[in-house]
């Protein structure tokens, strides 16, 4: 059952129809031209257009920049010479392109009688004679807790009244970065 319309209906509706149809093809056209116009403003494939970032987008340098300061590797400086069957050493945290973190941060020292073993029986840190870093837990034994200063700097003194070749190294602990344990110092005590 349809709607009859007059002759004076029918021409009314035509109009309104075509009317519409222009304005839906204007604005379809204009939606393509603006298509296009962000199609011709993309940068060519494999670059990335900085200018039109947004002022908090992060590029791809500074998400590498950030994912180094937390891939965190500590570096021992050269032992001290022994004095009193103690030395000295600096533990110093690098990022994973190796720069100096300046940043005070939290992991385990511990001092083994072989690399990669078990805690000394004998051997035992606390803090160099320097002023960087803190100890927090663990003084006078063989594990320590401890804290790099602001510049990622420890300084430890290693006890060891036998003449023995002892072994620190670094381990995460509770609020530690992601380390890159495999260093070890080699301390030689006569």
């Amino acid at each position: 059952m349809g709607i009859a319309l007059n002759d004076t209906e029918q021409q009314a509706l035509r109009r309104d129809t075509s009317i519409f149809e222009a304005a839906s093809e204007q604005h379809i056209d204009q939606i393509l031209a603006d298509l296009q116009s962000q199609i011709d403003g993309q940068p060519i494939e494999g670059s990335v257009n900085h200018a039109a970032m947004a002022d908090d987008a992060v590029d791809v340098e500074e998400l590498a920049d950030a994912l180094a300061d937390r891939f965190v590797k500590p570096t021992w400086g050269t032992p001290g010479a022994e004095a009193g069957n103690e030395i000295e050493v600096d533990l110093q945290l690098v990022d994973a392109k190796g720069e100096n973190l300046a940043e005070e941060l939290v992991l385990e020292i511990h001092v083994a009688d072989t690399e990669y073993g078990a805690d000394s029986g004998t051997a035992t840190i606390a803090a160099g004679a320097g002023a960087e870093g803190t100890i927090i837990s663990g003084s006078g034994t063989a594990a320590i807790k401890a804290q790099t200063d602001a510049t990622g700097l420890l300084a430890l003194k290693v006890a060891e009244a036998a003449a023995a070749s002892r072994f620190l190294s670094s381990r995460p602990c509770h609020g530690s970065p992601m380390l890159d344990c495999r260093n070890t110092c080699e301390l030689t005590f006569t």
